[in-house]
């Protein structure tokens, strides 16, 4: 190096610089130029400290899908903890030497105390089914060893060599295959996002990283970390919200300390940062418009802060958005190929609002259409009252007084009402308009089919919404089969 260069030299004496001031000349400039080098070092190099994932007083029931072990003979666990985490948490491009967890209860720690940690860099946001581990052949074995918890307290596994965190999210991963079980342990969490851990765990057979595992479960409850890595200079953005339209979407986070601008992109859904942008751009402002993008599509975005001299930011996000729907004239929906269960979607360009209870369901049968149809529960009454609303596409000719909306729809119990109506403010629950108000049968069986024409819809409403305010009493209703259609010429025929 020019340092070493430097020092290699013969000793250089007064007289020397007397008898040539060429040489005088050179050696100041060698010498200025390596001390300036020699500062630039200094001012850049990395600092080390604690970036913290994860917050709060929650923690691990002691069971079969938790992280970072089980209470299983033989377990295998892996958990992404995103780049936004990371990034807000203060960490940056560079070395982890350290991670921590912080164990709530202990259990007996001699059958669950020795484990195989491995590191990875990913651009994996979820797991996406049973068998979608991340191969060990990606990861960096980082320690192998027997761990030393304190109940209540962090303990600290110290990397045996340290590991080049690259900006993109991280996964870690623990084997964990100590005989016996007798009393299993808990650890602070937080919630992350869907699907972002994965377990495999047995009485019976190793879990064994290198083989094709299947896993017992995923889970969106992580524990929380402490990573010991290098501190960001320069902060990534936080607060981030996005509000889509059709083709677009609207975007906005919070001030960011010494921030000069910001770089942001929007890609296909999982493509991480490294795809080419559907869009992208440079703003000096908190807010930025994305537009060109296609209706009823997801993707993620992504958002990086520069700080000019202090550097540049990892990317904050994955932020996950969807597009809506463009207004249609028409639309049938029976809800048979939607996926169901509690946390399922509702379908394509419809929402849910409220506390209440509303999903896709299984169970629908004649006279619905089979098999499924959708769940609305709510109770009114309780001592904190629970509404539902469910949000129907949005459709351009609400006020032409052309169309119909027409619905089949009954009650778990007799006596259930449900309204039908509209907000002013979709933004904005309260401002919810009643069009009018339905008495449901009690059975499947003596399911109805109901028709409303409305009228009176102001200008700039262009969604119906079903709502479940079970005034009375707990309520459960079920909906199917639901139809905005033209205005027949003749009256449908009821009964032959």
């Amino acid at each position: 190096t020019l340092l070493t260069k430097l020092f290699q030299m013969k000793k250089i004496t007064l007289p020397d610089f007397e008898k040539s001031p060429v040489k005088n000349k050179r050696w100041l400039g060698l010498l200025s130029c390596c001390l300036f080098l020699f500062a630039s070092l200094i001012t850049h190099a990395q600092t080390m400290g604690t970036i913290q994932i994860g917050s709060g007083t929650g923690t691990t029931a002691s069971g079969s899908t938790t992280i970072p072990v089980t209470n299983y003979v033989y377990s295998y666990t892996q958990h992404i903890v995103t780049a936004a985490e990371y990034g807000s948490g203060g960490g940056a491009v560079g070395n982890i030497t350290k991670i921590r967890f912080k164990a709530t209860a202990l259990g007996t720690v001699s059958v669950w105390n020795n484990w195989t940690v491995y590191i990875g860099n990913t651009t994996k946001t979820e797991f996406t089914s049973n068998t979608d581990f991340i191969p060990v052949a990606n990861l960096s074995q980082v320690f192998n060893g027997i761990i030393t918890p304190v109940a209540n307290e962090w303990f600290e596994i110290t990397f045996t060599t340290p590991f080049n965190y690259t900006g993109d999210n991280i996964v870690i991963a623990v084997d964990e295959n100590t005989l016996l079980w007798t009393s299993a342990p808990t650890f602070s969490t937080y919630t992350s996002t869907a699907n972002s851990g994965i377990i495999a765990r047995s009485d019976s057979d190793d879990q064994i990283p290198t083989n094709a595992l299947t896993a017992t479960g995923r889970t969106a409850v992580l524990p929380q970390m402490q990573f010991e890595g290098t501190l960001a200079t320069c902060m990534v953005a936080t607060g981030v919200t996005t509000v889509p339209s059709s083709n677009g979407v609207e975007i906005t986070w919070s001030a960011t300390p010494n921030a000069s601008s910001f770089n942001w992109i929007v890609v296909d859904n999982n493509a991480g940062t490294s795809a080419t942008p559907i869009a992208s751009g440079n703003t000096t402002q908190n807010t930025a418009s994305a537009n060109g993008l296609t209706p009823i599509t997801p993707y993620h975005l992504y958002i990086k802060t520069d700080c000019g001299t202090e550097g540049l930011s990892v990317w904050a996000g994955p932020y996950s958005f969807k597009t809506t729907c463009v207004p249609v004239t028409d639309f049938y929906q029976n809800f048979d190929t939607v996926v169901t269960g509690t946390t399922a979607p509702m379908p394509d360009c419809w929402s849910k609002l409220g506390n209440g209870t509303t999903y896709p369901t299984t169970g629908s049968i004649a006279p619905n259409s089979p098999a499924n149809r959708l769940y609305m529960f709510a109770n009114g009454t309780a001592t904190t009252p629970t509404e539902g609303f469910a949000i129907m596409p949005a459709v351009s000719n609400l006020q032409a007084n052309t169309h119909r909306l027409k619905f089949k729809a009954y009650a778990s119990t007799t006596n259930k009402t449900m309204e039908i109506g509209y907000f002013i403010d979709v933004l904005d629950i309260t401002s919810f308009v009643t069009l009018e108000t339905i008495q449901l049968p009690g059975t499947q069986a003596t399911t109805q089919e109901f028709t409303i024409e409305p009228s009176g819809i102001p200008a700039g409403v262009s969604n119906l919404v079903f709502r479940n305010n079970a005034p009375t009493a707990s309520t459960t209703l079920y909906i199917d089969d639901v139809a905005w259609e033209q205005l027949p010429l003749c009256d449908d025929i009821i009964s032959i």
